[in-house]
């Protein structure tokens, strides 16, 4: 008599297959082997340009785990990320060990990160098992329609990170929030815009007493406010150990493209980046359907990320890269996720308003 399978072995099979196919769409459009500049051996060795080069988790993975595992491991790193033509594009220059590695860290984010959306759509929208499998599945097919230009090695843990941290905001976990901050930091200098996301989580759930008793809500918001004014102080040593390490590789702190680039894209006309125009244009109408009946949280945490971010884009960016905006990704995904499942007929089934709202 033939076992039953388990729809959750099933579902993680579903993951597994589409986390290694979107392994290899991030490898094929990967920047890694065109510039030398910002190559991923340059970037491991610590001699990529800044400010590529201070983007260091990723490096210090691969170095930390070719220093301290055996040779008997890494081979077969290597013989499973280049077994049946995996990633043929991304190893043009030929197959190293740190590429290797590389595919496998980024399947690994991937993977870790449809798991939490998954397990934020249940939380925040109450949706049922099938269900919040697809949200987490479609959370990895999407993300594609985000690559333009060139991939960098540290776009997956971006986006790991940030849903991390909005998990654990979620959770109300002070001490989750901290050990994720942390290697987010050391991954991009974008993670301190997560700290005022932190403590709007904090609000919402001590605003109760802000009119009830009012004592007790500020000495309820000092531990918040003292653990991201610590949090940032961390950033901050962070960074500022980073920058100086790589104080005298070429390139600046950030790269400015106000004036050789984006303004030169204001004055074109919008179809100057018409794919770009095109998937902001959806995700816009999606997210700001129904605004107000979404996750007051949610809400917030995307405005604390984006103005900022945005803002930054403009001076120090391509202002139509939309990589560039990862760390908005779960926010984006979980405010669009009712009005996508309202417009195939597939509503949320419980909890419209969500959880913090």
């Amino acid at each position: 008599m033939l076992r039953k399978t388990n729809p959750r072995t099933v579902w993680l099979l579903l993951y597994l297959w589409a986390t290694y196919l979107l392994t290899r769409l991030f490898a094929d459009f990967s920047s890694l082997t065109g510039y030398p500049t910002m190559s991923l051996n340059a970037m491991v060795n610590g001699t990529a340009v800044r400010p590529f080069v201070s983007r260091a988790l990723v490096p210090i993975l691969i170095r930390w785990i070719t220093a301290h595992t055996s040779e008997f491991f890494q081979y077969q790193v290597m013989i499973g990320a280049t077994s049946r033509g995996f990633a043929t594009e991304f190893y043009v220059h030929g197959y190293t060990l740190e590429k290797a590695l590389l595919l496998a860290l980024t399947f690994c984010f991937y993977f870790a990160t449809a798991l939490i959306i998954r397990a934020l759509a249940r939380r925040y929208y109450g949706l049922g098992e099938a269900a919040s499998w697809c949200a987490g599945l479609a959370s990895l097919a999407f993300i594609p329609l985000l690559f333009t230009y060139y991939n960098h090695i540290y776009d997956p843990p971006t986006i790991f990170f940030s849903a991390a941290m909005l998990m654990a905001c979620t959770s109300d976990s002070t001490i989750a929030f901290c050990l994720v901050f942390l290697p987010a930091s050391v991954n991009r200098e974008t993670a301190v815009l997560f700290l005022p996301v932190y403590l709007v989580f904090h609000f919402i759930r001590l605003r109760p007493l802000l009119a009830s008793d009012r004592p007790r809500f500020l000495r309820r918001a000092a531990a918040p406010l003292l653990c991201a004014a610590a949090m940032a102080a961390a950033w901050y040593a962070i960074r500022f150990q980073i920058n100086q390490r790589f104080l005298h590789n070429p390139g600046g702190v950030l790269d400015f493209h106000l004036l050789d680039h984006n303004l030169q894209l204001f004055s074109a006309a919008p179809v100057a980046a018409p794919w770009s125009l095109f998937i902001v244009l959806v995700i816009a109408f999606f997210c700001i359907s129904g605004w107000r009946s979404k996750p007051e949280a949610l809400r917030w945490s995307l405005l604390l990320v984006f103005i900022p971010l945005f803002t930054g884009s403009i001076l120090f960016a391509y202002v139509e890269e939309i990589r560039h905006y990862f760390e908005l990704y779960p926010m984006l995904f979980l405010l669009a996720l009712p009005s996508v499942m309202e417009t195939l007929g597939l509503a949320p089934t419980a909890e419209a308003t969500a959880h913090h709202s």
